[in-house]
């Protein structure tokens, strides 16, 4: 492994990722998921990507997952937390 990957890589570990579901928050995903994470999507809005499709699967790995989350709730960020910590 080069100098460089081994600085960034994130094998093992998650992210949640709040505003996942937006561009910004899917490139971010990508980004964590080819460092070798595992990216929790998180958003008010989960419409935007289907995490059953093989497509979904592909760009964020296996583990992937999308969780709707108000990050104004308090109760909906402790659901996400115990999604999370499952």
């Amino acid at each position: 492994m080069k100098k460089l990957e081994s600085m960034f890589d994130l094998t093992g570990r998650v992210a949640v990722i709040t505003g996942g579901t937006g561009l910004l928050g899917q490139q971010h995903g990508e980004a964590i998921a080819s460092a070798g994470g595992i990216p929790i999507l998180a958003d008010i809005r989960t419409d935007a990507v289907d995490p059953s499709s093989a497509a979904f699967r592909e760009r964020f790995g296996p583990e992937a997952c999308v969780q709707q989350t108000d990050i104004t709730d308090p109760e909906s960020v402790r659901a996400l937390l115990a999604e999370v910590l499952m």
